[in-house]
Formats: structure tokens, sequence, C-alpha cells
């Protein structure tokens, strides 16, 4: 499994977030926080209760390389930031 936790500009995330609802809509997910995740996404997890954090995602096809071929890109709910997780079957 490889994750990554990134955040864009609010440009670059509309038109990333608009590429991925063009292929289909996203589905609710509650992506769990890490701790080396930046800190902003660690206080949202915190401010909810729990450790993790709304968002909605997407199937990650475009980001596959082997021998990852599976996964998801997420985007964090009210913020610029994004969790890729992709997976090895």
């Amino acid at each position: 499994t490889l994750t990554a936790a990134f955040r864009l500009s609010p440009e670059d995330a509309k038109k990333l977030s608009d590429q991925l609802a063009a292929k289909g809509q996203g589905a609710p997910k509650e992506v769990a926080v890490e701790d080396w995740f930046p800190a902003e996404l660690i206080a949202q997890g915190e401010s909810t209760g729990g450790s993790t954090v709304p968002a909605t995602a997407y199937p990650a096809s475009d980001m596959y390389q082997p021998p990852f071929n599976q996964g998801t890109i997420s985007r964090v709910e009210g913020t610029d930031y994004f969790v890729v997780e992709v997976h090895a079957q």
C-alpha cells in the first residue's frame, strides 16, 4: 500500500476535482488520519473527535503504476487536500 497526502492551490484543486467528477460520481469516505499527515488534517480529525476526516473518493486509475493497480484518490471535505491510497493485488 502507498499513501500520499498533498495540498493543491485552490485553482488546481478545482481542476483536479472537476477531472475526477467528469469520470463518475464520487463516494463518501472516511480517510484515516496518519500521524505524518499535514497538521491541518490532523487537527481536522481531532476536532471531530476521531482519527478520520470526511472526504469524497474517486477511483485513482489514472495514477496506477505497477505493482499498484487499485485504490482511490479522495478530496478532504472543505479543504484543498487530497489523499491517494493505492494498493498492489
